[in-house]
Order: structure tokens, then sequence, then C-alpha cells
């Protein structure tokens, strides 16, 4: 445990190399509605050790208050996998002479594997306290272990300015990131949201309901899930092979395993069967305001796959859940913007905040290979 503190506004930032080192109630209290960092769903990050990650948790304190939380991970990633300029045999060949060739290093606040924000405040006007102090810490880890790069992930456009004038003077460039889809639900049923759709998305996303009645499909809705993790880890897996667009994240049996044994009521996995056979899934997490779509997985070998349509499914069988849940939002993730424009989603975008700590240059090199890599939707919401 480390303590910095900041004199000018008597700011103290607490970091914590264990999630288990923080009681889950403190942790919790201080900002109860950021779903991605509860402290379970942190616990499930940690736990599995998904991705080799090294984990850290700060806590804000202002003259004896609570005013804030940040998670930040260690993580790595090769950053030639971006280049879509580069051929895969090109890439082979340059690995064999180079097998670290843009393999870079990170200290990342924000969430992994999923969209949020890694800094959640009680007020925004202690973004400005607690902004250089969360650069410290990344300063302080990415020295420690001679990492490459400093990311502030997720930024949301409302809070860029505040982030842009602290960051932008030490170092660090903005670069567009993922956008997220948000559904913010304003029905009390999933007929009244099916009303207020044009006849041509209404019949497709109804068809969508109707899986078990037109392919033999059996839907399952359940909290108790953690003895499918290796059937879940391969589904899984099968997408994220065939994804061009994103896929740092490695998850695995001990992922989902960790996300059924912690999560408890904080989240549900959508299960599809034909016969016997799990052939799809979609595991969400649930918070106190919002329902996220967060994983899925697929056997794109099951004979009907196309026909049946399992992601669409998945979507409205979840919108169903969080409208029945009296959730004020849906947050459908990134990528695969397509099926989520479909039902009626907004675009938002997001921001990233990148330094490379050892060459200046290169900051901008690594701003404009993402900002190339990530292909937004046409149409964004600001």
């Amino acid at each position: 445990m480390e303590v910095i503190d900041s004199v000018l506004t008597h700011t103290s930032c607490t970091r914590f190399d264990s999630i288990l080192d923080i009681p889950e109630h403190q942790w919790d209290a201080i900002v109860p509605r950021a779903t991605g960092l509860k402290h379970n769903v942190l616990q499930t990050f940690e736990l599995s050790e998904v991705n080799d990650l090294n984990c850290h948790y700060l806590t804000f304190e202002q003259n004896n208050q609570w005013i804030g939380k940040a998670n930040l991970y260690e993580v790595s990633m090769d950053f030639a996998s971006l280049d879509k300029n580069l051929s895969p045999h090109a890439r082979r060949l340059i690995k064999s002479w180079l097998p670290d060739y843009l393999h870079l290093s990170m200290a990342e606040c924000g969430l992994f594997a999923m969209n949020g924000d890694g800094v959640a405040v009680k007020d925004p006007q202690h973004l400005a306290q607690v902004i250089p102090l969360i650069h410290t810490e990344l300063q302080i880890i990415a020295d420690e272990k001679n990492l490459d790069l400093l990311v502030f992930r997720d930024v949301p456009l409302d809070q860029y300015s505040a982030y842009e004038k602290i960051l932008v003077p030490l170092g660090y460039a903005p670069s567009a990131g993922f956008t997220n889809a948000v559904i913010d639900i304003r029905w009390n049923s999933i007929e009244s949201y099916l009303e207020s759709l044009n006849s041509k998305d209404r019949y497709k996303l109804k068809t969508a309901l109707k899986i078990e009645e037109d392919f033999g499909i059996r839907v399952e809705i359940t909290a108790d899930y953690k003895h499918l993790a290796k059937e879940m880890a391969d589904l899984w897996r099968n997408v994220n092979a065939s994804s061009d667009d994103y896929n740092r994240e490695q998850l695995d049996e001990a992922f989902f395993y960790e996300a059924g044994l912690r999560l408890h009521n904080n989240s549900e996995t959508i299960l599809f069967y034909a016969g016997e056979k799990l052939v799809a899934f979609m595991w969400n997490l649930v918070g106190t305001e919002d329902y996220h779509m967060a994983d899925w997985g697929v056997d794109y070998a099951y004979p009907q796959y196309r026909e049946a349509n399992f992601y669409r499914a998945a979507s409205m069988i979840s919108l169903k859940r969080a409208i029945e849940l009296g959730k004020q939002r849906m947050q459908l993730g990134m990528t695969n913007y397509t099926p989520k424009k479909l039902l009626g989603a907004q675009m938002q975008p997001l921001v990233y905040f990148i330094k490379h700590q050892k060459n200046s240059h290169f900051t901008t090199i690594v701003n404009r290979m993402i900002t190339d890599a990530i292909e937004q939707p046409p149409e964004l919401n600001y």
C-alpha cells in the first residue's frame, strides 16, 4: 500500500495492489453506481489472472472524506496486429527476426475487457484533483516495471477538457477510442419498446424473440453458470478468433468460473441450447442503474447459425431483462455496431490519452496507429 498526498488540494491517494486488501463495503460505497468498478467485478479479473494482469487500485480522500476511486492494471499488447496494411505473412516474417516487434507494455487506467470509466468520483470537480495523482501512480508503476506506455482509457467527451488540460502538458496525446453503444431505457415493457419502432425494425426484432419457436432453441437465463465455464470459454474463443476489430483480451475458463463464483446478483448469462448442447451465450453484468452486454460466444458450426441470429436474439433478450429489472440504461459495448444500431443504440465516442514514456516521438506514432486501427460507426452521437 502506498500513499501520495497533494498538498495544494489536501487530496491523498492510496494505492492497493490487490482488491482483497480493501474492504468490499468501503470500496463499493465510494461511488456505488460504477458497475465495472464493483469490488466483485474487479475480483473476477484479478483472481482469474486473465491476460496475466497485474492490478492496482486507488482511493482518493479529501478532508477525511472519500471522493473517488480508480482501477489501474499492467498489460501488454502486440501493436503489430493493429496495422491492417501489414499482411499476416509479413507480420510472421518480421516476428521471426524480432519476436518483440511492436509488443508494448502498458500501465492503464480503465476497465479491462469492457467499456466504462476507470475513474469514478463523487463530484466532477474532483477530477482536477485526482487525474494528476493517477498519472503519478501510472508513472511510478511504469518506472518500476520499465513499461512503455501510460494510458487513460474511455474518457467520455463531457470530461475531455478536464483530462486534456492536465494530461497534454504532461506529454499525453488524445486519440479516438472505441465508441460505446448505449440505450437509454424509457419503456416499461419489451412490448412498448417494440411499438416505438418502425414496422420494418419491429418485425426483425420481434422475430428474434421467437428463436425457441422457430428453431427449437431452448433459452435459459441464469446467474449460476460456473459449471459451464469451459464451454463458455470455448464458445468465446470462437468469436474472438473470428474478430478483425479487436482481440486483445483472452478470456478463459478461469475467468468465467470466477465470474460465476463471485458475481452472484451482479451478473447473469443468457444460454442457448440445441438439444443438450450449449451453442451460444451472452454474459451480462447487472449494475445498480445499468445492464451491460459484456461478452458472448457461439458455435459457428451449428447448422442454422446464420438463420437463428443468436446475437440479435441475445440482444433482445438482454434488453427485455434490463427493462424487467428496472434499469435506466443498457450498455451494449464496443464493435459490432450494425446490430446495435438496429436496436436504437446511441453511439457515444470515447477518448484515450496515451503517452510513450521512453520517447515522446513514439507517442504520436502509437496514437496514430490506434486511431487508424479503430473503426468508428458511421454515425456518432455527441
